[in-house]
């Protein structure tokens, strides 16, 4: 990947890019996801609409706190139905824990290389592409020379593909995280911060998801994305004419 960065021509690549095309990327990598919710609606549909009502109603009146209100409400539907999941007791806090590397060819030709071309091209390039789709000027170079730096640092304790998450991203610049599109950077600091806090507790939460069923996650998510999706529709379609034929 620091490799790649260096190429300049990536940087121009970047750039011929139309806006449009990159929120046709963001909006169809979400799709699936936000469709989820919908299979779940015919497997439960008592949950499904209890959690888009939830959504909807807290949306129109305290929008910032719709996703959490969102989570507690599948949180309580769960404990109220009794399908909490039981899983064996663990440990609290995470820790970091270094793998000895090993260098095997094979494994980089095969493993290696489609690792790099699915990073490169389902997280950085549409994370680049959503970047300038908000109106920010990303240098690619920087950015992916960066990202490469971080994940050799980081391979040893598992972090290995350390990339631009695109949906992040899309989160991240979207006019939901700041009114003041040069302020929204601010919402990638407070990210970093919970990120670190739920690594702290990494071995509760993930014991914490997956004492709940798969439905009540997939609708989470599912409506998780609904804001991100509908922001990248609209700005996949905004700039379309349709052109009516006249008699």
């Amino acid at each position: 990947m620091i490799l790649f960065g260096l190429i300049p021509a990536l940087e121009r690549l970047i750039r011929r890019i139309p806006p449009t095309i990159a929120s046709a990327m963001l909006a169809g990598v979400i799709l699936p996801l936000c469709l989820e919710l919908f299979r779940i609606a015919g497997i439960d549909p008592l949950l499904a609409v209890l959690l888009l009502s939830t959504f909807v109603a807290a949306r129109s009146r305290v929008p910032l706190y719709a996703l959490p209100l969102v989570l507690a409400a599948g949180v309580a539907i769960t404990l109220l139905r009794g399908n909490v999941v039981e899983l064996p007791a663990g440990r609290m806090f995470g820790t970091l824990q270094l793998a000895a590397l090993i260098f095997d060819l094979p494994v980089v030709l095969s493993l290696g290389s489609t690792q790099f071309l699915v990073t490169l091209i389902s997280q950085n390039l549409p994370g680049l592409i959503i970047l300038r789709a908000s109106g920010y000027e990303p240098q690619a170079s920087s950015l992916l020379v960066g990202t490469g730096l971080a994940s050799l640092f980081a391979a040893p304790f598992g972090g290995h593909a350390l990339n631009l998450a695109a949906i992040t991203a899309a989160i991240c610049t979207s006019e939901d995280a700041h009114a003041d599109r040069s302020k929204r950077w601010t919402v990638g600091i407070i990210y970093a911060g919970i990120y670190l806090l739920l690594a702290l507790f990494s071995p509760l939460l993930v014991r914490f998801f997956l004492a709940l069923p798969p439905p009540v996650i997939g609708a989470l998510t599912g409506i998780a994305l609904i804001p991100t999706f509908i922001s990248s529709f609209e700005a996949m379609i905004g700039k379309v004419k349709i052109a009516i034929p006249r008699s």
